[in-house]
């Protein structure tokens, strides 16, 4: 077609990288600042990536939760009885949702990533 190689392949894994560090680098920052400031949680969302974990640095500790989002991993957090859990919705007759195409992350994604870093270096 008169164009050069392009490999799809390896821009998603390459851009799937990048946010698996921008998450990572986050969650570390984020656990960092709260143990610094003497925090027992940080509560987070709409990373996609829920989780709920214990953080434990030699300054300190503290609780990471992520709800993740209800549109893909269908999760959220409950706390109940003085306890965190990470829900897991569950259904038999889910029906794949089309989603229109998602903008351009590589566009936005090193002015977050500056702005992130700008962040944590304070």
């Amino acid at each position: 077609m008169g164009r050069e190689p392009y490999s799809l392949s390896a821009r998603i894994k390459n851009s799937v990288k990048r946010a698996v560090k921008f998450i990572n680098d986050f969650e570390h920052t984020a656990t960092s600042l709260a143990i610094e400031k003497g925090y027992d949680y940080v509560l987070c969302g709409h990373i996609h990536r829920p989780v709920i974990k214990e953080v434990l640095t030699s300054r300190g500790h503290c609780l990471y939760l992520n709800s993740g989002d209800w549109v893909e991993n269908l999760t959220a957090l409950e706390y109940h009885n003085e306890a965190w859990k990470l829900y897991h919705h569950e259904t038999r007759n889910r029906t794949p949702v089309s989603i229109a195409e998602e903008p351009d992350m590589d566009a936005s994604l090193p002015e977050m990533l500056s702005a992130f870093r700008a962040f944590s270096r304070t």
